[in-house]
């Protein structure tokens, strides 16, 4: 999330990316705890609006594996 700085700074408000972030995390969580309730072990994602969801992760290609302890891009 960019800042109010003004004038199209461009810069990146810490407070904002840690509101994102823990958006994100309380996401992987939820998911989790679906897991959890499905009796399935782990998830993997691939559909790329999905991983960004997840993780906040904007590049061209990539897969998230998210599991009960850990979660990897």
């Amino acid at each position: 999330m960019k800042c109010a700085g003004g004038s199209g700074c461009g810069c990146y408000n810490s407070e904002s990316l840690t509101r994102a972030s823990d958006a994100r995390a309380g996401r992987r969580q939820r998911l989790r705890q679906a897991l959890l309730e499905l009796r399935c072990d782990a998830a993997v994602i691939a559909h790329l609006p999905n991983v960004r969801y997840l993780t906040g992760f904007t590049g061209s290609n990539g897969i998230l594996f998210l599991s009960g302890q850990q979660a990897i891009l």
